[in-house]
């Protein structure tokens, strides 16, 4: 019965710590979802504090990207470090021709 007992104990000892572990890695990491037209086109996951890489160039017929923008308009700064899940916009500018 003893070896039973230790053997369980030990069981649900690692099981909290596999726990543990899951939750602190969950709990730090954060989504960055990319808009383009109301439409998420990718989707990253990063650890807390750290800093991601700008996807590549979206294309839009008609239009030249100028960048990706948070909620608030502002222009998202790549080499600041995420600390929330962001949701980040493409932003166009219309070709105009003189035609």
């Amino acid at each position: 019965m003893e070896k039973n007992s230790k053997l369980i104990l030990s069981t649900l000892v690692v099981l909290v710590i596999i726990i543990g572990i899951a939750f602190f890695f969950k709990k730090n990491t954060y989504k960055i979802n990319f808009y383009n037209d109301n439409t998420i086109i990718k989707t990253i996951e990063t650890r807390k504090n750290k800093t991601i890489e700008q996807p590549e160039k979206p294309t839009k017929e008609g239009f030249i990207f100028i960048g990706w923008y948070q909620n608030d308009g502002e222009v998202f700064n790549f080499e600041n470090p995420i600390n929330q899940d962001t949701n980040l916009y493409a932003r166009w500018a219309t070709i105009v021709t003189n035609e």
